[in-house]
């Protein structure tokens, strides 16, 4: 809806998940106009669970797995979990946290149990009432520990540790949704945050 209406002119800038495709630059290049694409910040996608998840941690490939289909139970993706239905829980079908992971595992749609509760308080809100629920949420939600509403947020849940092999140092280790690990690279769930500009 944003680059909709950037390209309607409705707006004339915006902060979002991508920079401008080859063929929107054209576009504007077809008006005469000379857009800037600014990458501003990085951001990770935090999985988070309901505070007394048994295992804070999960394999990269078991990630994948929940997303393009492969792994829908608990005891699939995580050794010793129990045998109930995983539910993942986005905050909007079409946000830069669904794309940005359609994106990293090469698929077009998610699975069933993939949903929409619209709001990433609503995501929280269930994830916490429901023990088998994955949410998807951008880690700035829960990034400051010195703000009450994140503080508030981070009681209700639990971010998962992913293992990445890939990973040149400790490829062994949990990297939490923490900046220090979005800012190394560490964490595999990042995306880019843009200011992209239209106008004069």
């Amino acid at each position: 809806d944003v680059f909709t209406a950037l390209l309607a002119d409705s707006v004339q800038a915006a902060v979002v998940g991508r920079p401008l495709t080859d063929e929107e630059q054209a576009f504007f290049k077809s008006k005469q106009r000379v857009p800037e694409s600014i990458l501003i910040a990085r951001d990770g996608i935090a999985l988070v669970v309901h505070p007394e998840h048994a295992d804070s941690v999960i394999h990269l490939d078991k990630v994948k797995g929940i997303f393009t289909g492969t792994d829908s139970l608990w005891s699939q993706v995580q050794p010793g979990g129990s045998a109930t239905k995983i539910n993942v829980v986005f905050d909007n079908q079409g946000s830069c946290n669904a794309r940005s992971l359609r994106e990293k595992f090469g698929i077009e749609t998610f699975p069933s149990w993939c949903f929409s509760e619209e709001t990433t308080e609503r995501v929280i809100a269930y994830v916490n009432t429901h023990p088998n629920a994955i949410g998807v949420i951008s880690l700035s939600w829960i990034s400051d520990a010195e703000d009450s509403t994140c503080a508030a947020y981070r009681k209700m849940i639990r971010p998962l540790g992913i293992v990445d092999p890939s990973n040149v140092i400790k490829p062994e280790l949990a990297r939490r949704p923490f900046q220090a690990y979005v800012f190394d690279g560490t964490y595999p769930l990042r995306r880019d945050v843009y200011y992209i500009r239209t106008g004069l």
